[in-house]
C-alpha cells in the first residue's frame, strides 16, 4: 500500500511539473491537470510526511485550493470553480 501511495505521489508531482508550461506539454486543459496534481501532492505530503489522517489531508487540500483561487481573484486573475474542484479531486484520490 505504501509503494502504491508513493507511486501516486510521484505521478502527481510529475503532472504538476509538466503543466508548468501548458503550451508545450498540454492543450487547453493543462491548468486542470496541474490543479489535480497539486491536490494529490498536498494530500500525499500531508499523509506521508506529516502523518495526517485522510480527513485532515483532504482538509489541507481544500484549504490550499481555496487559497489559490482567492489569490487568483485578488491578483489579476479570476477564480474558477473547476480549478477548485480538480484540486480537491486530486486530494481525494490520494487521501482516500
Amino acid at each position: 500500500m505504501r509503494l502504491f501511495s508513493i507511486t501516486l505521489l510521484v505521478l502527481c508531482l510529475a503532472c504538476s511539473c509538466m503543466a508548468w508550461n501548458p503550451k508545450e506539454y498540454f492543450d487547453q486543459y493543462a491548468d486542470k491537470v496541474g490543479h489535480f496534481g497539486i491536490g494529490g501532492t498536498v494530500a500525499g505530503f500531508s499523509v506521508l510526511k506529516l502523518g495526517a489522517s485522510p480527513g485532515s489531508a483532504l482538509l489541507n487540500t481544500v484549504i490550499v485550493g481555496f487559497a489559490k483561487e482567492q489569490f487568483d481573484q485578488n491578483f489579476g486573475g479570476h477564480a474558477d470553480i473547476w480549478d477548485f474542484i480538480f484540486t480537491i479531486a486530486g486530494g481525494v484520490l490520494i487521501a482516500l
